[in-house]
């Protein structure tokens, strides 16, 4: 989408940065997962368009899925990007 492209950069450096930081903590201490939900329903969706090129995900969904992905039954996910 023309003009998110600082948006899409700085979401791709943050995966990267946890990857990294994520080969220095060991799992005991703090798992890193990076999580991209797809274009969720929100008011910055709507503004960007974002929504009217590509399919939406319910808020609700895409919630109760980084709430199990936190969880210790989703720890095998560990150091990986979600989409």
């Amino acid at each position: 989408m023309p003009g998110l492209a600082a948006y899409g950069a700085s979401k791709a450096a943050l995966a990267r940065s946890s990857e990294l930081i994520a080969v220095d903590i060991p799992e005991t201490s703090a798992r890193f997962t990076s999580v991209h939900p797809g274009v969720v329903k929100t008011a910055m969706a709507a503004k960007s368009g974002l929504g009217r090129v590509f399919p939406s995900t319910d808020l609700q969904l895409a919630s109760e899925f980084i709430v199990w992905a936190s969880s210790k039954e989703a720890s095998f996910l560990a150091g990986r990007l979600l989409a």
